[in-house]
């Protein structure tokens, strides 16, 4: 995991608002800018051993395979990563029914401000991925593929929160073609076609 440290002073950000992460209330708060900070606190241990705990912002952690920024929260024996735009949408955004994933709207996972996340589904939230995502091919739901032992170019379409894989193809048009016939045959409507 890398580590992202920047501005870890305890001052307060301009308009910066912190609520109690939920599941660790008046241990951990995460802030609208996207910041995590330990409370203070003091603990009393079974040895008799009295723990005084000063407030501090964490250390924010990006996964390195999926690209998101996590923190390390521990309450006693609780122990938890916690995503950190999971965290600032449950504290400050309304939940919306049916809509249980995190967009960056900016798509940058980086930026974990309130102002920059909202609720969506799963296929609102792979639209919008798919959308702003660097394309080989000038087709919507065409990409070169990364074997070249086989055809050249693959489309594929989402539907129903699933990935479908249409075929593998010669051309990118061959490929756009197959798309959108698939369309057709299954009556799917795609705004980004």
């Amino acid at each position: 995991m890398q580590k992202n440290n920047k501005n870890k002073s305890l001052q307060d950000l301009e308009g910066e608002i912190w609520k109690d992460i939920i599941g660790f209330e008046g241990y951990y708060q995460v802030s609208n800018m996207g910041r995590v900070k330990s409370l203070h606190r003091v603990v009393h241990k079974s040895n008799g051993r009295i723990m005084t705990f000063k407030p501090k912002i964490l250390s924010i952690n990006k996964h390195y395979k999926n690209g998101y920024y996590s923190v390390f929260l521990r309450v006693f024996d609780n122990f938890k990563r916690k995503s950190l735009h999971r965290a600032v949408a449950e504290c400050f955004l309304e939940p919306i029914e049916n809509k249980t994933e995190i967009n960056h709207i900016d798509s940058n996972k980086s930026n974990n401000k309130a102002d920059n996340l909202e609720w969506v589904n799963r296929v609102e939230n792979q639209c919008h991925m798919y959308k702003n995502t660097p394309k080989t091919s000038k087709y919507t739901g065409v990409f070169v593929s990364k074997d070249t032992k086989k055809r050249k170019y693959l489309a594929h379409i989402f539907h129903n929160s699933k990935r479908i894989i249409i075929g593998r193809f010669e051309t990118e048009e061959e490929a756009y073609k197959a798309r959108k016939q698939f369309e057709l045959d299954n009556n799917i409507v795609n705004k980004y076609s």
